[in-house]
């Protein structure tokens, strides 16, 4: 190359240093970044690799381990240990094979050989009733007939002097004596109070009580259903004892009923209570439409399942009506014949307590 030839200095062909140290710089640009592209997917496919985890080995919330769980599939298989991911069963067996599971976050508890039982259901429960039953005052444990006088004898001193003193489902079958209290042990408890001590249908009224019931030495059910009342067969008048027919006592209504609020906050006080025995789910057979309402409208994502009988009119064109089956995936009705046509018309159970 000569310095003396112009052509061969302005020729396009020809490398100079500038055009040499301009290509140079271009070239290492190009191959930082794409270095820089590389360390990047390198790092994306390193996270990746670090988070991945098999299905076998998902991290568990809770795992309970060194016990016995009973399954209650088919065998009524027994495992060593359980795990716990998101509110569902993750997996059953062995010691080992259930703590794979187990990372910082887990909670890990040694059942030192305890049982494990999965939710009990009650079939047949009243929680829109019982829930109430200490919405007003606290009632103490009753084990013997004087604890139920003591109790009525302390109602009679705080509630107004003619009002009702009930006493509810405290069935006779845990007292002491396996009886009813008597007319007169309600009398002398209580004598310017109406008393009841009922059982579901069967119950033990005071003198006061059979008095304002019309329930005398004349009284017949006469409404096509069934119960009568016990009567001395000495005297003909009536002993206070009840049998299947405790719809018949006029109880009075309370003076400050609950409202809306206050029976969803107590039924979901005593949903708590039944799921700390192990009690996750139950059967209502006496609810309304208003305690259908209720739960329906508060539920929230919770399971709700009604079991409706195509002979209630009024639930069925409730649920078809609000669109809840529609819109809410987790209500499944059941249409069809009442199969005991004595049994009430609608039943609703509860698989989470967390309505509110």
């Amino acid at each position: 190359m000569s310095e003396g030839n112009p052509d061969m200095a302005t020729s396009p062909h020809v490398a100079t240093p500038e055009l040499l140290m301009d290509r140079s710089k271009s070239e290492t640009e190009a191959l930082r970044n794409r270095f820089k592209a590389s360390l990047f997917r390198f790092g994306v496919l390193c996270l990746l690799i670090a988070s991945y985890r098999p299905a076998c080995h998902a991290a568990a919330d809770l795992i309970l381990h060194d016990g016995k769980v009973a399954t209650v599939d088919d065998r009524f298989t027994v495992h060593q240990a359980i795990a716990i991911q998101g509110g569902r069963i993750l997996q059953t067996g062995e010691n080992v094979e259930v703590l794979k599971h187990r990372e910082p976050r887990t909670e890990v508890v040694d059942l030192q050989g305890k049982l494990v039982l999965p939710g009990f259901i009650d079939s047949h429960a009243h929680p829109a009733d019982a829930c109430l039953t200490e919405f007003d005052h606290a009632i103490p444990p009753m084990e013997c007939i004087q604890d139920v006088l003591d109790y009525i004898q302390a109602r009679a001193r705080v509630v107004k002097e003619g009002d009702w003193i009930e006493v509810r489902q405290v069935f006779i079958t845990r007292l002491r004596e396996q009886r009813y209290p008597t007319r007169a042990e309600l009398d002398q408890a209580a004598p310017k109070h109406p008393v009841l001590f009922a059982t579901g249908p069967d119950a033990s009224l005071n003198r006061l009580a059979l008095q304002l019931s019309g329930i005398d030495r004349d009284f017949e059910v006469t409404d096509g259903g069934t119960g009568f009342a016990e009567k001395d067969p000495s005297t003909g008048e009536p002993t206070g004892i009840l049998r299947n027919c405790t719809r018949y006592v006029k109880v009075q209504a309370p003076r400050h009923p609950p409202s809306r609020a206050d029976k969803v906050k107590s039924l979901k006080e005593l949903f708590a209570d039944y799921n700390s025995v192990g009690i996750t789910g139950m059967g209502e057979r006496e609810a309304g439409l208003a305690l259908m309402r209720a739960l329906l409208e508060r539920a929230q994502g919770s399971p709700v399942y009604l079991n409706i009988p195509d002979q209630n009119v009024a639930a069925v064109n409730f649920v078809e009506r609000a669109g809840l089956a529609r819109q809410r995936p987790f209500i499944r009705m059941f249409l069809g014949d009442n199969p005991n046509p004595g049994a009430p018309l609608w039943q609703y159970s509860i698989a989470d307590p967390a309505i509110g």
